[in-house]
């Protein structure tokens, strides 16, 4: 006749067994799935491109066969992609080390700035130059203030004042001056201030 164990002492024996089990750290491994290998997960990846803020017509996929990325050149000029931006995705794509990068890297490449994202399966180009704007200024003048004015019964008074200006020259340059005036009566004492 086969032993059976009582319900009870099953429940005891599962709530015992995860008490007693644990792990220092751990460690998930990434693995080609069967039937592929390494070269063929990034043979048909593809990459939404941008050059200097504008999204490019066709993607930019990378080549086992010339070990870098490529684009269409043809679908490129035929959607009006000028020929200098061909010339400069031409210099560009060769240098970026898409190999050694595991899900994407930013790089300085040729004056452009890169941003390669594997996960999004993005490409970014932007020319270094224009990452910060540098709007021309002009004269300018902004000036902020502020009063109050504080009275009471007991013959207290108070005006208190303060304000601060901005004065906006050429070549992004600026100049600051900030100023205050507090007067307080209480009875017969009077106080002044001013900066």
């Amino acid at each position: 006749m086969d032993r059976i164990i009582p319900g009870w002492a099953t429940g005891l024996l599962l709530l015992a067994l995860p008490a007693t089990t644990y792990a220092d750290s751990t460690q998930i491994e990434y693995q080609v799935p069967a039937g592929f290998s390494d070269a063929e997960q990034d043979i048909s990846m593809q990459f939404l491109a941008t050059l200097d803020n504008k999204p490019l017509p066709g993607p930019v996929s990378w080549s086992a066969q010339h070990n870098r990325l490529t684009f269409d050149e043809a679908l490129y000029r035929k959607n009006g992609v000028s020929t200098e931006q061909i010339a400069l995705l031409n210099k560009v794509l060769p240098q970026i080390p898409y190999a050694v990068c595991p899900n994407g890297c930013d790089y300085t490449v040729s004056g452009q700035t890169v941003s390669l994202d594997k996960i999004k399966q993005s490409l970014t180009i932007t020319d270094s130059s224009q990452r910060y704007v540098q709007p021309q200024t002009m004269m300018g003048f902004i000036h902020n203030q502020s009063l109050n004015v504080r009275t009471a019964s007991n013959d207290y008074r108070a005006i208190s004042a303060y304000g601060q200006g901005y004065l906006g020259l050429p070549w992004q340059s600026y100049g600051y001056a900030g100023w205050y005036y507090n007067d307080n009566k209480n009875f017969d004492t009077r106080s002044t201030d001013q900066g």
